[in-house]
């Protein structure tokens, strides 16, 4: 994806980055309809509640029935272990992520 299509998307949707000195730690975005496009957290910083903080603040800002996401295979234990589960007629399609597994699936409240 070119830099300024990012760009133009983390401006349209609501984005939260973490930082620690002059490190990103990682960054979250989520549109107006609830779907979180991007969370990613920097290696270093992971498991240490980051990823948490990030999805907190847009899941509450986006004030939408239901989140929704398309978790790859390493991510979707993160959410699975929050307040999402996969309903029961959500469609399992490919991930955005190269070099991922082919395993995404919708998580919503």
């Amino acid at each position: 994806m070119e830099l300024e299509a990012w760009n133009r998307s983390f401006l349209e949707h609501f984005t939260i980055v973490a930082v620690e000195g002059d490190v990103i730690a990682g960054f979250g975005d989520i549109d107006i309809s609830g779907y979180m496009d991007r969370l990613h957290v920097h290696a270093g910083y992971r498991r240490r509640g980051v990823a948490t903080a990030i999805s907190d603040a847009p899941e509450q800002a986006a004030d939408a029935p239901a989140i929704m996401t398309h978790a790859s295979i390493t991510a979707r234990p993160f959410f699975e272990g929050r307040h999402q589960k996969r309903p029961p007629n959500a469609a399992v399609s490919g991930c955005k992520d190269p070099g991922e597994p082919e395993l995404a699936s919708a998580l919503s409240k």
